[in-house]
């Protein structure tokens, strides 16, 4: 017992003892729960309680319950479905991010080539003083083509994709620019990173 606590009360000393266990005894941190961290705001699970939609089809086990404004930063393995030989194709066509999933100019313009290929009449003719033209986005061959065309065509009809390029895509079943539309991993991204705008 050090001197300053022999000239106290017995209860007084008791006291002053408990609570100095107590101070030590607690933990001086708090656990780190990687996967509850919902959001940069101070939001926390009874916020969302009740909620009940999810997308687990889309996500790997252990990012289904993060926000989409975390996700779209991490790597594309994060997507179910996407293995080390999709990550290759991916990463090497500059790809690492489901936000760049979501941003990849090749997909925005095959998707528009095939959206448009299903407005043209079957056997339409071009009308007469016509100015429209996507030559900035397809090769030189593929301008006078017709968006049914295009849309048939091989990736390298894209302007910027080499055949080489396009050989690479078909480890992911993509050989058409129809194809590469209707890959299902951009059109998730596309989504993320759409609604992650509208998270609380």
């Amino acid at each position: 017992m050090t001197p300053a606590l022999r000239f106290l009360r017995p209860q007084h000393r008791r006291r002053i003892f408990d609570s100095s266990v107590s101070h030590f005894s607690r933990p001086t941190h708090k656990p780190f729960y990687f996967h509850r961290q919902l959001s940069s705001s101070n939001n926390t699970d009874d916020d969302f309680f009740g909620h009940t939609l999810n997308c687990e089809k889309a996500l790997m086990k252990r990012d289904e319950g993060r926000p989409f404004s975390e996700l779209i930063r991490e790597d594309i393995s994060a997507l179910q479905g996407i293995g080390p030989k999709a990550v290759e194709v991916l990463h090497g066509a500059g790809v690492r991010t489901i936000e760049d999933l979501a941003t990849y100019k090749y997909f925005h313009v095959a998707r528009s080539v095939t959206q448009l290929a299903r407005t043209g009449a079957e056997g339409g003719v071009r009308v007469s003083g016509s100015v429209m033209n996507i030559d900035r986005a397809v090769d030189k061959a593929f301008e006078s083509k017709r968006f049914s065309e295009i849309s048939q065509a091989p990736l390298s009809a894209l302007q910027g994709l080499s055949e080489e390029g396009g050989s690479m895509w078909k480890e992911l079943g993509v050989v058409t620019v129809q194809d590469l539309s209707e890959l299902k991993y951009f059109q998730w991204a596309e989504s993320m990173v759409l609604l992650s705008k509208y998270e609380k």
